[in-house]
C-alpha cells in the first residue's frame, strides 16, 4: 500500500505515498502495424466506382503491401501475385458503420460478424477510452481480427452523468484536460453528450479543433452556433429539454433541415432504429433524409448498435434511405467514400483507387438494382488481406 500506479492521459504514473511525489513509468507498451504478407489482383467483372456512381466493367485490381497499386483492364497486364476471381461478382469498397458502441467482452467474435456483413471500418461514438484504444491498436496490429477503428472516448457531459461510459465534464478546466485526454490518446473524435453546459461546448470545440479532432453530438442548436462538426441521431435524447430535431412522431421542421443542410456538419440519421416506433417515424425520418439530401446536407450511414444488432442493422439502414427513394449509388456512397470523409480519411479509404488502402468487398448481386444485394458478401478484404469468405 506504498505506492500507486496508474494511467493519466497516455502516461503510465507512479504515486510514492510516502514522499508525496509522483513520476512517469517508461513501461509503455510496444506495438508494430499488421503489414499483408501477399498481393493480390482481384479481376472484378463489375467495380464499383463510388464517385461516378457506376460499375467499370472487367477490371484487374492490383493490391501489394495493403494499398491499391493499379486498376487496369482484364487480362491487359501479368497477374501480381494471388488472383481472386470475382470476374462474374460485384466488386464495392468496404462498407463504413458509421455509428456503434464495442465492448471488450466481444473480441474476435464481433470482428466476425463485421467482416460477415462486409463492414471493414467501425466509428465508436462513445466507450472507455482505454479499452477502445486497445481495440485499435489490436486491430492495426494484426492481434485481433477486427475492422478499422475509428473512435471516441467517453460520452462527455455535465455533473449527471447518463452512461457508465459517461465523463462528468462540467467546467472549462475540466474540459481542457478531457481534450488533454482526447488530444494524447489520439482519439479521432470528441463526443459532446447530453447536459454538457453550451459554455463549456465552446471551450471544448475550440480546444479540439485546436488538436485536429472533430466534435459530434446528439443535439442540433446550439451546438451548430458554437462550431460543431457533427450530429448523431435524426431524433436522440436531450437532457435540456429543448433543441429536439424532431416532433414525437419524428418529423423535422424546415429549420431543422436548414440548419443541417447549410452548416456542413456530417449527421448520423440513424433511421433503422426508428422502426420500433412504427412505419409513421420511419417515414418522417425518410422525408427529412430526401430533403436534406436534396438541399446538399451531407449524412452517413450508421445505427447505434447494438442497440440494433451489429452488422445486420447496418444493411437495414441502408434499405431505410433507398427506400426513401434515394438512389442506390448515392446509399452506397453514404455508408463509403463519404463515411470515410466524415472520419477525416476520404483520401485513403471509402473508395476502390490508385493510392487507396485496400479495403473491399466483393458481392454476388448487384447493390446498384437491388440494395438488399450488399448482404450477398462473398469475400472481405482489409487492408489487403482476406479477413472473409463465406462458407459454402
Amino acid at each position: 500500500g506504498s505506492k500507486l500506479i496508474y494511467i493519466d492521459g497516455s502516461d503510465i504514473m507512479l504515486f510514492d505515498r510516502s514522499t508525496g511525489e509522483t513520476s512517469t513509468l517508461d513501461i509503455k507498451p510496444e506495438w508494430h502495424r499488421d503489414m499483408p504478407e501477399e498481393d493480390y489482383t482481384i479481376r472484378a467483372g463489375h467495380m464499383l466506382d463510388v464517385a461516378a456512381g457506376e460499375y467499370l466493367e472487367n477490371v484487374d485490381i492490383v493490391v501489394e503491401d495493403g494499398v491499391i497499386r493499379s486498376i487496369e483492364p482484364s487480362g491487359t497486364a501479368d497477374i501480381v501475385g494471388t488472383l481472386v476471381d470475382a470476374s462474374d461478382q460485384y466488386v464495392i469498397p468496404g462498407l463504413i458503420e458509421s455509428h456503434t458502441h464495442q465492448s471488450i467482452t466481444q473480441g474476435k467474435a464481433l470482428g466476425d460478424i463485421w467482416f460477415k456483413y462486409g463492414i471493414t471500418t467501425v466509428r465508436e461514438t462513445g466507450d472507455d477510452p482505454y479499452h477502445a484504444v486497445e481495440r485499435r491498436e489490436s486491430a492495426e496490429a494484426g492481434r485481433r481480427s477486427a475492422p478499422r477503428v475509428f473512435t471516441a472516448g467517453p460520452l462527455n457531459e455535465g455533473a449527471r452523468v447518463s452512461y457508465g461510459v459517461s465523463e462528468t465534464v462540467g467546467t472549462v478546466e475540466e474540459a481542457k484536460e478531457s481534450v488533454r485526454l482526447s488530444t494524447e490518446l489520439k482519439l479521432d473524435l470528441y463526443k459532446s453528450y447530453v447536459r454538457q453546459d453550451y459554455t463549456v461546448q465552446k471551450t471544448v470545440i475550440e480546444l479540439a479543433h485546436e488538436s485536429g479532432i472533430p466534435v459530434t453530438g446528439h443535439e442540433l442548436y446550439p451546438a451548430v452556433a458554437n462550431g460543431v462538426d457533427q450530429m448523431e441521431h435524426f431524433g436522440a435524447t436531450s437532457r435540456r429539454g429543448y433543441s429536439l430535431k424532431s416532433s414525437l412522431n419524428g418529423y423535422s421542421y424546415q429549420d431543422v433541415i436548414a440548419l443541417i443542410s447549410r452548416s456542413g456538419m456530417y449527421v448520423t440519421p440513424t433511421l433503422a432504429m426508428g422502426k420500433r416506433a412504427g412505419p409513421e417515424f420511419v417515414q418522417a425520418g425518410q422525408d427529412a433524409l430526401v430533403k436534406i439530401i436534396d438541399n446538399g446536407g451531407k449524412l452517413v450511414a450508421g445505427t447505434d448498435s447494438p442497440f440494433v444488432p451489429y452488422g445486420a442493422s447496418l444493411h437495414d439502414e441502408l434499405a431505410v434511405y433507398s427506400g426513401a427513394g434515394v438512389s442506390n449509388a448515392t446509399v452506397l456512397k453514404l455508408a463509403t467514400s463519404q463515411a470515410a470523409e466524415a472520419i477525416g480519411v476520404g483520401d485513403q479509404l471509402g473508395q476502390i483507387a490508385p493510392g487507396y488502402l485496400a479495403d473491399i468487398t466483393i458481392l454476388d448481386a448487384d447493390p446498384l438494382a437491388d440494395i438488399a444485394n450488399t448482404l450477398s458478401v462473398s469475400e472481405v478484404m482489409k487492408n489487403g488481406e482476406i479477413v472473409y469468405v463465406t462458407p459454402d
